[in-house]
């Protein structure tokens, strides 16, 4: 209640913006008289081409000038001053976030007189220090996207990657990384306002790209006004309406008659269906000429297709049977394997004789789950169309109002549904996702005087995410409890319907991890800003506000799972329809956990004009992360010892469970102080250099604390390992301990908690940045951007046992608790970029952004969100190596290119040939690290951590291109890593080879379109449009499988799917009507 009387208060004094949250677009520059002195006083207006609306300044003591908070677009601005000609410079292109110079130079004269000059738009920065990259207006609505996703142009900046796609995923969305950060550390926004969701900071909100204005990445030196996120920020920008109407209706088409054939594919084989048809239109316009304005957008996606997957490992009908002997080559006449693999019961050791097993009980009611072979063989033997589905629809609609020339208001409203289902290789994996997203901003900038603005902003984002299984979509209520496992009855007992899953290591089993998952967070934001003019300096102070919350009812693994490897037998495939599993976890009732936390800012920043050349911008800001608390009070934590609940137990079920609204998860952080500093100079007019550093923090995602409504009484969840000396269960006989009380060695339930002493994540970030005009409109800069980062998280299981022959709960640290999971905030990152970027401004019909960067990202973990923990735990510095986000090469390059109109020749040949344009996205990129792993737990430390082989020797090159891809399309040699170079490492011990030790094969993709308007009637036009994904039809592979125990190891079985869904070019045509 207090904080929302603080907001309160915040707003009613501001009452005296933009959307732009933490906004620095501004134009600024030096009046000088014909002598080359400065020109005080004189008065200075910025008027918006589009709008009419005009933005006031005067010049300072030293000529100076600086128009804050303006709206995106191209302007005039008109300096006058007695005893001089006015003077009226038209084009000025502003940009997003950027400081824009445009120095005037008066001529003594009557101010009644008026000279015109046309903008030279240079493409440098050179006011300020911030490193980045804008794409245009143009740009957005030109350039080829793949689903018209305006956020995949974030990473034509060459050190920023995008990755997913915002209509599906768990839960949907895109996520951005760059410049050596963690994905889940980046920032994604709309007008300012944060379109992700607060699980894993994935995007949802896919706005229409003929509604935005400009897609903006900042990707170091950012200003005090920045906060929260430690990572890229990326801003997608609406449009505003202007004084004259306009729109456009579209339609975009895509079939698999247009596409090329996977090059997976047999030749002959007819391509995977697809359906898609992607319609919308925007229409934009004036309310009051002068003053108010708007713009209203819709669209909608129906896509049905399926996806061609590959070399898919599956059970044979033989093995449905008990039948194993496809295992083996050769058996003597008593029936044993002499050539190939001789398969033993593992508790007997008797070998089972022909390779044939008694089909237990429980997994002869799973097999029927399980599909057939589509060809021969005991691997690689399933490939098959997979049927997809993508509905969504989407509007979005902005208003904007300038009821004076000192107020300006702002509002803006997108939202979004999408339902979408993947059929698995299994069709009882299939998941089936509707999500539904809401996004608001409001904004009110009033110029109080030409030296004093105030800029408020409000914002909201909300996401709904479900994610169910075959069983809950069918109205199967009891299929899991049918299967008659003592103990794994969750889909009745807590009403969350489905099968326990079956993980048979190599081969696809029961995977429903992940599904029956409801989800609901949103994000309050209120953010004020003050700019006052004074002299030299444009000095700004402000405040943000962030409320997060997050409902979510579910969790990791909630029907349980058995894991079958080749532990107990030699197949794990013989070891699930024999009963003989290696590990288990018991089922979790899943209960809905609601979270809170406030995280707050307060900022001061300078932007010091110190002479007409050089530029300092020096902040510092105050980052206070409030500790997260529960909202419904459900949930368990364990105290600062680890060894009893927090707050107490309260109950034995959850039924009974005491709630504990308002407990908090962790101690206080007061101590993130955060200074800034950048400088911009201009060693000529056509050469700045600029740099700069700062500390930047980001706050645990809320996903650190959802799992808290996991734990005892609300679960009592246990897990176990066998060993091949030493089984203790089975499939039939799980031996799940009666429940008891919590903290007792008859049953050490698991538990998840939360470190008390949680330093907020803190980022350390340098740079230098030179920057030459090396020809009209043309710019070369070389940035060096560096970093270390301190306090990332990871999960932390202190209860992991010691290395040892064979798992006992004993052998815990704790035997009263079993694994212990703790969000642990102790990892650390380095990264280290040099970027060469060429920019071309609209000249003779051409623009380009050419940009290449060389890195080097090295860390000890991915974040705990993404599986980020230790191999051993407690000694994290073990896999300091390369991080999973390292691209240590890649190329970007973005063009288009308006041919001549050939408005000289005849009608046929202008309206043939005349006035297309052709645009194009190029990427090339080296291969990512990949993790070489075993599926064995030969450290017996049930399960946890990710173990790796020995090193043996140095490996011969890798050979991983198209020409290793197995498949009817590829190889049928295979293995393009050298397995001989590591090994498993002996019983009871860790591998030595260090994490993320090789690289997967790189890509290249090329994305072009090209398009003509053909006029109708006056300002109506029609657009015929053509776009090519992966133009050239280039073969990216996907990366080598790098288990070294599957007999796999080393095959790549399917494409990269980055680019395009299939891996081969995909072709859509349109039609848009323009106005």
């Amino acid at each position: 209640m207090k904080k929302i009387l603080v907001c309160c208060a915040v707003l009613f004094c501001a009452m005296v913006g933009r959307a732009q949250v933490a906004n620095n677009t501004s134009l600024v520059g030096t009046v000088t008289d014909p002598s080359g002195g400065v020109v005080a006083g004189a008065k200075v207006t910025a008027i918006n081409e589009g709008t009419k609306v005009s933005y006031p300044g005067t010049t300072n003591s030293e000529g100076y000038y600086s128009i804050p908070f303006l709206l995106p677009g191209t302007y005039d601005v008109t300096v006058e001053t007695p005893g001089f000609q006015k003077t009226v410079t038209k084009g000025i292109i502003v940009t997003i976030n950027v400081a824009v110079r445009s120095d005037a130079a008066l001529k003594v004269g009557s101010e009644n007189t008026e000279v015109t000059i046309s903008a030279d738009n240079p493409p440098l920065s050179t006011d300020d220090a911030l490193l980045g990259e804008t794409v245009s207006q143009q740009q957005v609505r030109d350039l080829p996207t793949v689903g018209r996703q305006a956020l995949q142009l974030a990473a034509t900046a060459s050190n920023i990657v995008v990755n997913g796609t915002a209509l599906t995923g768990n839960p949907p969305g895109n996520r951005a990384s760059g410049a050596g950060s963690r994905s889940i550390t980046n920032s994604i926004s709309l007008d300012g306002i944060s379109i992700m969701n607060n699980l894993t900071s994935t995007a949802f909100i896919v706005p229409n790209t003929d509604a935005l204005d400009a897609v903006q990445t900042q990707n170091g030196n950012y200003t005090a006004q920045y906060g929260d996120y430690l990572g890229v920020h990326v801003n997608e920008v609406t449009k505003s309406g202007t004084n004259k109407f306009h729109g456009t209706a579209y339609d975009y088409i895509q079939n698999d008659g247009f596409n090329a054939r996977s090059w997976l594919q047999a030749k002959g084989s007819p391509n995977s269906e697809l359906r898609y048809n992607l319609f919308g239109g925007v229409v934009s316009g004036p309310i009051w000429k002068d003053k108010a304005f708007f713009l209203g957008s819709y669209e909608g996606l129906r896509q049905h297709g399926a996806t061609y997957t590959v070399n898919q490992t599956v059970l044979t009908a033989r093995m449905h049977t008990g039948d194993f002997g496809e295992l083996c080559t050769v058996f003597s006449a008593a029936g044993l394997c002499t050539t190939g693999n001789q398969l033993f019961n593992p508790v007997t050791h008797a070998p089972y004789l022909n390779n044939k097993i008694p089909v237990d009980p429980i997994s002869a009611k799973i097999l029927p789950y399980l599909t057939l072979p589509t060809s021969a063989g005991v691997i690689n033997n399933w490939s098959g169309n997979l049927p997809t589905a993508v509905n969504s629809n989407s509007n979005l609609e902005r208003v904007d109002y300038n009821p004076t020339d000192k107020m300006r208001f702002f509002a803006r409203y997108a939202q979004q549904s999408v339902n979408n289902f993947a059929q698995a290789v299994n069709l009882v994996n299939t998941a089936y996702t509707t999500s539904r997203g809401r996004n608001g901003a409001v904004g009110y900038t009033h110029i109080i005087t030409p030296k004093l603005v105030n800029d408020l902003h409000l914002g909201f984002n909300v996401v709904y995410t479900q994610i169910v299984n075959q069983q809950y979509q069918t109205n199967q209520a009891n299929a899991g409890s049918a299967l008659g496992i003592p103990g794994f009855t969750a889909d009745v007992d807590s009403g969350n319907p489905g099968l326990v899953d079956m993980s048979i290591t190599n081969y696809q089993g029961v995977v429903q991890n992940g599904t029956n998952w409801f989800q609901e967070d949103r994000t309050l934001t209120l953010y004020d800003q003050i700019n006052y003019t004074l002299n030299k300096h444009a000095l700004m102070a402000g405040v943000s506000f962030r409320k997060f919350t997050i409902g979510r009812n579910a969790a990791n693994l909630s029907r349980g799972q058995f894991t079958f490897d080749q532990t107990l037998m030699t197949d794990p495939a013989a070891a699930f329809v024999a009963g003989f599993p290696t590990g288990l976890s018991s089922p979790l009732f899943q209960v809905k956990g609601s979270i809170g936390q406030w995280r707050d800012g307060f900022f001061a920043q300078d932007n010091w004009q110190v002479t007409q050349k050089f530029t300092l911008q020096y902040g510092l800001r105050y980052e206070l992360p409030q500790v997260a608390y529960s909202l419904n009070g459900v949930g368990r934590i364990l105290d600062p010892t680890w060894t009893s609940l927090y707050p107490a137990a309260g109950g034995t079920n959850p039924a009974n469970a005491t709630k504990y609204p308002g407990f908090k998860f962790s101690g206080p952080q007061h101590s993130n102080i955060s200074p800034r500093v950048g400088f911009s100079y201009r060693v000529t007019d056509k050469t700045v250099i600029r740099g700069g550093g700062g500390i930047y923090y980001n706050a645990n995602q809320m996903n650190s604390y959802t799992l808290s409504s996991t734990n005892y009484p609300y679960s009592a969840n246990v897990t176990n390992s066998n060993a091949a000396s030493n089984i203790k269960f089975t499939l039939d006989n799980p031996a799940i301990p009666a429940t008891t009380a919590f903290g007792l060695a008859t049953s050490p339930y698991s538990a998840f908690t939360v470190d008390y002493n949680l330093p907020t994540q803190r980022m350390y970030q340098w740079n230098v940045d030179l920057g030459q005009e090396v020809w009209h409109n043309g710019g070369f800069e070389l940035q060096y951007l560096g970093s270390k980062s301190l306090h990332l998280d990871e999960s932390y299981y202190p209860n992991q046992p010691g290395p040892s022959t064979a798992f006992s709960n004993a052998n815990r640290p704790n035997p009263n608790i079993g694994n212990i999971r703790v969000i642990h905030n102790d990892a650390i990152a380095t990264y280290n970029g040099l970027t060469a970027i060429l920019r071309q401004r609209m000249f003779h019909n051409l623009t380009a952004n050419l940009s290449y960067t060389w890195s080097h990202a090295l860390d000890e973990s991915d974040s705990s969100n993404d599986g980020g923990t230790a191999m051993w735990q407690g000694h994290l510095k073990l896999d300091y190596g390369n991080s999973s986000y390292d691209i240590k090469n890649r190329f970007v390059g973005t063009v288009t290119y308006a041919f001549p109109t050939l408005e000289h020749h005849n009608a046929l040949i202008r309206q043939t040939l005349g006035g297309w344009q052709a645009n194009a996205i190029v990427d090339l990129r080296s291969g990512s690290p990949l993790n070489l792993t075993l599926s064995t737990d030969y450290a017996h430390v049930n399960g946890v951590g990710t173990q790796r082989p020995n090193f043996v020797h140095v490996p011969l090159a890798s050979t991983c291109s198209r020409g290793t891809v197995t498949g009817t399309g590829g190889s049928t040699s295979n293995n393009c890593l050298d397995k001989t170079a590591f090994a498993a490492p002996a019983n009871g011990t860790f591998g030595n080879l260090h994490r993320n030790a090789i690289y997967g094969p790189g890509a290249t993709n090329t994305n072009a379109s090209l398009f003509k308007n053909f006029p109708i009637w006056e300002q109506v036009a029609l657009q015929l449009r053509v776009e090519a994904f992966d133009v050239f039809n280039h073969p990216n592979p996907g990366n080598p499988n790098t288990n070294i125990q599957s007999p796999s190891f080393g095959f790549i079985t399917g494409p990269n799917t980055n680019f395009t869904s299939t891996g081969s070019r995909i072709l859509q045509i349109a039609g848009k009507i323009n106005f």
